[in-house]
């Protein structure tokens, strides 16, 4: 086995990874992965249907184990459930163990997925300069006299707290006391 060498450029605080994979072997593994995240949801419900049918299978047996006593009664021999019980209801709770491991692990991936891929598009969004998918709501340059109606007090145009809402109502101080909006404590529009 041998020791990785790392690259270090004179003045540079970066250190290079021995390994850079490619973007195509990237897709083949994204594709593996993708097909094995199909097929483990199938086998884990599969090993969970086997192991249940295990441990009825050794239920069964385990409760069948009986001899005939010489006086013609039947006996249920002990020391032939434990073949029944170990075979089936071990090994059953195992495939069902297994089978559940599998469906939670499924799971974990499945989340993780759902949370790289909103994590992608909050970075998309970020890269974009935060405009969504609804657009910045800009104030107009001729609002002289006017404040933004929000959904219990009014604001100046440009407050932080209206600032790309694409709903923006512009209106009169006096029409916003009218309407029982007070007034922004953070940016103090004019009053009525």
């Amino acid at each position: 086995m041998s020791t990785p060498v790392y690259d270090v450029t004179p003045g540079a605080h970066v250190v290079q990874p021995p390994f850079q994979s490619d973007p195509s072997t990237l897709r083949r593994l994204d594709t593996v992965a993708a097909t094995l995240s199909r097929f483990q949801g199938k086998a884990a419900v599969s090993l969970i249907a086997l192991g249940l049918l295990a441990i009825l299978l050794g239920f069964a047996g385990a409760s069948s184990a009986t001899a005939v006593t010489p006086g013609g009664r039947e006996q249920v021999l002990i020391q032939a459930q434990f073949p029944y019980l170990i075979s089936g209801g071990v090994f059953g709770l195992a495939l069902v163990v297994l089978g559940s491991s599998l469906l939670v692990v499924q799971s974990a991936r499945a989340n993780s997925a759902r949370t790289a891929a909103g994590l992608d598009r909050l970075a998309d969004l970020i890269a974009a300069g935060g405009t969504g998918a609804r657009g910045s709501a800009a104030a107009p340059d001729d609002v002289q006299g006017l404040v933004v109606a929000g959904s219990a007090s009014y604001h100046q145009p440009n407050c932080r707290l209206v600032e790309g809402r694409a709903d923006a109502t512009y209106l009169l101080p006096v029409e916003a006391v009218s309407r029982g909006l007070l007034a922004c404590r953070v940016c103090n529009p004019p009053a009525a």
